[in-house]
C-alpha cells in the first residue's frame, strides 16, 4: 500500500492506511479490529466498518454511500453495494 499526497512525497504502508478528516475515526477502527491474514470477506466487513464510523462522527466525511474496492494482482473490482449494505448490517 502506497499513500501519495499533492506535494509528491510517497510513503509506503505496511498494513493499511487513512486520510482525509475522518481519518483519525478510520484508524481507530482498523487499529482495533485488524489482523494478520484477514480474508477478503473480512477485509471488506472491517473497511465497511472504518468508513463508517468516519461518516458518523465527521461532519466533512459526507454521505451516507459507502464505495469499497478490492485491488489483488488480478486487478481492480468495485464491490457491488448490496454487499457493501449487508457488511454494514451484519456488525
Amino acid at each position: 500500500i502506497y499513500t501519495l499526497d499533492p506535494i509528491g512525497s510517497v510513503e509506503e504502508e505496511k498494513k493499511f492506511f487513512s486520510t482525509g478528516s475522518g481519518s483519525p475515526m478510520a484508524l481507530g477502527v482498523l487499529e482495533d479490529k485488524y489482523k494478520d491474514g484477514i480474508g477478503m470477506e473480512e477485509g471488506i466487513k472491517l473497511a465497511a466498518k472504518a468508513i463508517k464510523a468516519a461518516i458518523e462522527r465527521d461532519i466533512a466525511s459526507g454521505g451516507k454511500g459507502i464505495d469499497i474496492a478490492v485491488i489483488t494482482k488480478d486487478g481492480f473490482k468495485l464491490i457491488e453495494k448490496e454487499k457493501v449494505e449487508n457488511a454494514l448490517k451484519s456488525q
